[in-house]
């Protein structure tokens, strides 16, 4: 008995970007190994410093292919991710625990 749910199918696999949820994953962190958005989102956060959404380390790089993240073939990922609309709206700052957004003038509620 396990702790994970079993591994989804390649095609029931949402491999839809954590950030925009428009394009397709097809990047993968170098230094944590992390899929879980895409090229111009991962270049936007790489812009800005951010780190990875999950583990939090820097993003030092990336692979681009077809990646299927463990935690997202295990139907681990929130529905969609926690505040996902906030995160890509800019009101949430994933590099720093400030009320204020870095990313505009809205503050988090």
């Amino acid at each position: 008995m396990g702790f994970l749910p079993p591994v989804k199918n390649v095609e029931e696999v949402d491999d839809k970007c954590i950030i925009c949820m428009d394009r397709a994953v097809n990047v993968k962190f170098k230094g944590c190994s992390h899929s879980m958005t895409c090229r111009e989102c991962t270049d936007e956060m790489i812009r800005r410093g951010m780190p990875c959404p999950l583990c939090r380390k820097p993003i030092s790089g990336y692979e681009v292919g077809k990646f299927i993240d463990s935690i997202g073939a295990h139907g681990l990922w929130p529905t969609p991710l926690k505040n996902l609309t906030q995160l890509a709206s800019g009101e949430i700052d994933l590099t720093s625990t400030s009320r204020t957004c870095s990313w505009g003038t809205r503050r988090r509620t």
